[in-house]
């Protein structure tokens, strides 16, 4: 959240690959990596 308050923009996170969006939904955060899994 500090990090947050110094961009005048939202800071998207991912941390989710292909495997990931099924396996671990509250990982997913702003958005998703979706590709080849």
């Amino acid at each position: 959240m500090e990090l947050q308050g110094a961009f005048p923009h939202k800071i998207l996170r991912h941390i989710c690959n292909s495997a990931g969006i099924e396996r671990f939904p509250g990982a997913q955060f702003d958005m998703v990596r979706l590709g080849i899994g």
